[in-house]
């Protein structure tokens, strides 16, 4: 039942329009701040990993490509 599940959430995000909604989810969640200030933050970026897990994004198998895409997309001050 998890994989179907799992799999479910990977098309729904896997759309065009999904992406800009997991964009505003990670965000609205606090995924990409730079400091957890309270519990209820760290709660809610606990809840941001979740749905990267159930999207099979967030995986130890993930972890070097997730770097190289980070420095290959990102813009430095």
């Amino acid at each position: 039942m998890k994989e179907k599940i799992n799999a479910a959430y990977r098309r729904l995000y896997s759309t065009p329009d999904g992406q800009v909604v997991l964009v505003d989810q990670l965000k609205e969640l606090g995924f990409f701040d730079e400091l957890v200030e309270n519990t209820e933050n760290l709660t809610l970026q606990n809840y941001a990993r979740k749905l990267l897990k159930h999207c099979m994004i967030l995986k130890e198998v993930n972890i070097r490509l997730f770097v190289d895409e980070l420095f290959k997309k990102s813009v430095p001050e």
